[in-house]
């Protein structure tokens, strides 16, 4: 079995060749929007699964949600893009489309929500970016150490 970043790279060719567009309603700030997609990440952070930059636009302090929404394409096109999304580079790619909203409630029938890899439950998935509603402590040694 794979370790690390090479598990996560390892388990999205594999679901690759099974990959199928689904209808999503996403609603974004209260406008809504019917798409065929591959995948709709929504975030607070850029990172999940092993590194993957899947919504690098996120800033955790800026009160609002990152999307990342991935049209359908060919799972050959959709596999040479994806190295590109350690770096967060695959924003750039024509099937990819980010933006930010404040509250954000994404549905398509008989789909799970993942956190991070780990079932959150059926869709509808409902989120909203509550600004300041975590304080984080940093010890002073990390706030000075590099990186």
């Amino acid at each position: 079995r794979p370790r690390g970043r090479m598990r996560y790279a390892a388990a999205v060719m594999a679901e690759l060749g099974r990959l199928r567009p689904l209808p999503f309603t996403v609603e974004a700030d209260g406008h809504t929007e019917e798409l065929e997609a591959a995948l709709v990440a929504v975030g607070n952070t850029a990172c999940y699964g092993g590194g993957m930059r899947i919504c690098p636009h996120a800033d955790p302090a800026d009160g609002r949600l990152a999307v990342t929404v991935v049209s359908p394409g060919t799972a050959g096109r959709l596999l040479r893009a994806f190295p590109s999304i350690y770096r967060g580079a695959h924003t750039t790619h024509p099937l990819v489309r980010t933006f930010h909203a404040e509250a954000v409630r994404v549905h398509t029938p008989d789909m799970r929500a993942y956190a991070d890899g780990e079932p959150a439950g059926s869709l509808p998935l409902y989120a909203e970016a509550v600004p300041g509603a975590v304080e984080v402590l940093v010890p002073k040694d990390a706030a000075s150490a590099p990186g």
